[in-house]
């Protein structure tokens, strides 16, 4: 994008502060956009490039000349709060811009109407959604008058006659990457003058992911399926994503749609952001003897089994099998307590509910069950030890992607005036279910597979303890209790310890990432073993969105808190940590793009120390090949379109797999 210098905006006269070069930039861009044909467009910069003031900045310097002049700004949850702060810190008084937050409150259209910015999340505008669908449906074939103050009432972002806002801006726009969710379908039934996408990860599995948002942005003549269909869905299949014709015309779309600058993009002959030096150690940690035993035995007896799998011909039909044996490899690089079918905790619910529950279960899904060999989340794509089942449909997801589905479908409690627990949707088949009327799959195992249960579980405090710390604190403190009680020390624990210890005496603050919330539960207990003189707080998936907030907030501004420890899957978006200036990344993920978004979390606007990142990884084990194929995976990305390649990652292929198990 090349907008000469002396032709670029300056800061905005109601921005407090002065706009980076590159942001200034990125303002005349999105303003030349807004003036053009297309009307809006998709700003995806790298992760702590500051596109939230980019944003700001050009709802200040060209609000609306007449009605309407409201900007909607749709976000996950996490990220509405920091939106409000945002708005109110940056702003001056002079041009204070009136919020309203559109998230677990009834309001009208009207009233949304007088305010500069209205901030609602997916979740929300999902289940409006959800309700235009069903009154559509029941009134099909009538004459519906909109206007109606009652119907009007019933939809106030969706109304196809009062409804439409000056601006849209789609925060975390990957959001609606799978054009046939309910999420994606509201966003493109939004009306407005001029929509945008933010996004610093715009692609996640391929080009197909696009067109749900260049639908949105309604960019013609690609926001017609059978055209984008016609002209990329050679790109569609990754075999086949060196087409060249195909492959032109995306990039032309992309350059007439998308700006694009990473950290290290330079602009006037030089680097567009300048922040602190970032340096990157890793760190080796000795496997005792008896960890190394442990972990070449289940490495020896992993390799045969996938060599008869592939032999076979079978890797896709045992895929979520494989997956188990490659967790189980990398948590054995970890901790040996991680391999004891513990990871994932059910939610809080009586024994005697469960059991009901489970044996009410429709015969075919009973079937389905039992015959399941191993488990693959379909969110995250990752291995589940013990997944969370839904009722009726009987499909399952990991512990930290329910939480998710969970926080965005909360919004459904007061919009519907239904008291309790909301309903939320299977990825799978899009059923509602209860998230307080889930079940383990320890609780299946007991009523419907007793035999196995004795033959193949074998009893375990630690595990039962876990199960029931999700219910109570005084459980979760039994819990910590036995753990403290039967402390076992592991290489990587003493590691990142002894780490610690060192980062505390030059009064730093740390933040500890790790994609299994027990080995966090570990390093707690490691932390008061060590007698560790800081303060430690914790943000994951089982902490409410409320939780998390006050997590976040309290390491920021209290000097006592001196380390987080974070789920990966949990803070790896959406989460400015700047207090911190050491990332610990405990367990490498082959998805080197996750790790990134996690240290970006520190390494952002705003940072003013030198961030140092250490990497914890055992040698002449898995993590070799892993950290090999995180290499591979991002040059293939850093190719000619970035994002395009981009995270074809979502899912490990079986070349993939036979490296990581036979490094060939």
């Amino acid at each position: 994008m090349d907008i000469p210098e002396d032709k670029r905006d300056g800061t905005p006269e109601g921005l407090k502060n002065a706009l980076y070069p590159h942001q200034a930039l990125a303002l005349s861009w999105m303003k030349q956009m807004e003036e053009g044909t297309n009307k809006g467009g998709i700003l995806a910069d790298d992760m702590g490039l500051g596109k939230t003031i980019s944003t700001l900045a050009l709802i200040l310097s060209r609000p609306a000349k007449s009605r309407p002049k409201t900007n909607l700004i749709v976000g996950p949850v996490a990220l509405i709060r920091q939106w409000e702060e945002e708005i109110h810190k940056k702003t001056k008084l002079s041009h204070k811009l009136s919020v309203f937050v559109y998230h677990n409150t009834k309001a009208t259209i009207d009233h949304m109407l007088q305010h500069d910015v209205v901030l609602t999340t997916y979740g929300t505008l999902a289940q409006e959604m959800k309700r235009l669908d069903a009154f559509l449906e029941s009134n099909a074939g009538r004459n519906i008058d909109f206007n109606d103050k009652g119907i009007a009432t019933k939809f106030p972002l969706l109304n196809p006659r009062k409804s439409k806002f000056y601006r849209v801006i789609l925060d975390e726009a990957q959001c609606i990457k799978n054009r046939n969710t309910k999420t994606a379908k509201a966003c493109h039934r939004l009306n407005a003058v001029h929509r945008w996408c933010l996004s610093g990860t715009p692609m996640m599995n391929g080009v197909l992911e696009i067109f749900s948002l260049v639908h949105f942005l309604r960019i013609k003549p690609y926001c017609i399926w059978d055209n984008f269909r016609r002209d990329f869905s050679p790109l569609f299949n990754k075999n086949s994503a060196t087409d060249g014709v195909a492959m032109h015309r995306f990039r032309a779309l992309l350059k007439a749609i998308m700006l694009r600058r990473k950290k290290d993009s330079q602009l006037d002959g030089k680097p567009i952001l300048v922040l602190p030096a970032k340096t990157e150690h890793v760190i080796y940690a000795d496997l005792s003897q008896d960890e190394r035993d442990y972990y070449d035995q289940l490495e020896k007896a992993s390799r045969v089994t996938f060599n008869k799998y592939l032999r076979e011909g079978s890797v896709g039909k045992n895929y979520s099998s494989i997956l188990v044996l490659l967790l189980r490899l990398r948590q054995a690089c970890c901790h040996p307590h991680l391999n004891l079918d513990v990871e994932d905790t059910p939610p809080n619910v009586t024994s005697e509910e469960l059991l009901d529950l489970v044996k009410k279960l429709d015969a075919a899904i009973v079937v389905r069950i039992r015959a399941a060999d191993a488990f693959e989340c379909p969110i995250c794509y990752d291995a589940v030890q013990s997944p969370t089942f839904f009722i009726p449909c009987g499909h399952d997801t990991c512990q930290q992607c329910l939480t998710r589905l969970v926080d965005s479908a909360a919004a459904a409690n007061l919009q519907q005036g239904v008291e309790g627990a909301a309903t939320a949707k299977c990825p799978v088949c899009r059923g509602s279910f209860d998230p307080k009327k889930c079940f383990s799959y320890e609780t299946f195992q007991q009523v419907h597979m007793p035999e196995r249960k004795m033959t193949e579980i074998k009893p375990s405090m630690l595990r039962a303890l876990r199960h029931d710390a999700s219910k109570s604190q005084a459980a979760y403190k039994k819990y910590m209790g036995y753990l403290r009680k039967t402390w076992l020390p592991a290489a990587k624990v003493s590691e990142c310890m002894k780490l610690l210890q060192e980062i505390y005496k030059t009064g730093e603050k740390t933040i500890v990432f790790s994609q299994w919330t027990l080995l966090l539960d570990l390093l707690e207990v490691a932390m008061w073993h060590d007698q560790y003189p800081g303060k430690m707080r914790r943000y994951d998936g089982s902490m409410s969105a409320e939780h998390r907030f006050q997590a976040a907030a309290d390491f920021r501004d209290k000097k006592d808190v001196k380390v987080m420890l974070v789920s990966l899957r949990a803070g790896n978006a959406g989460l400015n940590l700047t207090a911190a200036s050491r990332v610990v990344i405990m367990d490498p993920f082959w998805n080197p793009y996750i790790e990134m978004q996690a240290v970006d979390r520190a390494y952002r606007i705003g940072q003013m120390k030198e961030v140092m990142v250490y990497r914890i990884l055992t040698k002449e084990t898995v993590e070799d090949r892993i950290v090999e194929l995180q290499d591979r995976k991002k040059a293939m990305v850093e190719s000619a379109l970035d994002e395009t390649e981009s995270m074809k990652i979502g899912r490990l292929g079986v070349n993939d797999l036979k490296f990581l198990f036979t490094g060939r």
